[in-house]
């Protein structure tokens, strides 16, 4: 009998009469154009981003990469990109369901996205937002050795509200748009 203890991405709980291993980050990254996951997807995205932010099209388009972590045949994540040149993809989306937050799955989409295109030669772009001083993507792709290049401003400020139900609206849109590249 072992005391018990943390492994990577499982904990070890020890009673008297037996050990059991309990896997709490137990997801799969997977690559997918499933209708019904391009659903969870938008259900995700609406609650994490506000209503309508995406549609059933930019999630189902076959022309995107699309990673998706997985935890019994549920979305718990996402990440969109699409090759915008030969050498060039941009990140459009990352999205991470809230109880899913800081137990990596962030970190995995991000792994396998670059682990398939990050050569030298391929420029990797995103636009992350910034609301109140945050900008919430920023400690997960500058982990993978992106960095802010400019503040664009409040390109989303037409759109806010109008085309999307926007989760961070207060009489107006506040959010700031920050490219970031490799």
């Amino acid at each position: 009998h072992s005391k018990g203890k943390w492994l990577s991405g499982a904990i070890w709980v020890a009673c008297p009469f037996f050990c059991i291993l309990w896997d709490v980050n137990k997801f799969q990254i997977i690559s997918s154009n499933s209708p019904l996951l391009s659903i969870q997807c938008v259900k995700l995205s609406n609650e994490l981003f506000g209503l309508n932010y995406h549609n059933f099209n930019f999630f189902n388009n076959q022309s995107k990469i699309k990673l998706l972590a997985i935890d019994k045949n549920k979305v718990v994540g996402f990440l969109i990109a699409e090759k915008i040149k030969s050498n060039q993809i941009e990140i459009q989306s990352i999205g991470i369901e809230n109880d899913w937050q800081n137990k990596s799955v962030g970190t995995a989409l991000m792994k396998k996205l670059m682990d398939k295109f990050n050569k030298k030669n391929t420029n990797i772009i995103t636009k992350a937002w910034k609301y109140k001083n945050v900008i919430y993507v920023k400690k997960l792709i500058e982990k993978f050795g992106l960095k802010p290049l400019i503040n664009k401003g409040k390109v989303w400020k037409e759109k806010c509200n109008i085309l999307f139900k926007c989760k961070y609206y207060k009489k107006q849109c506040k959010c700031e748009c920050i490219v970031f590249s490799n």
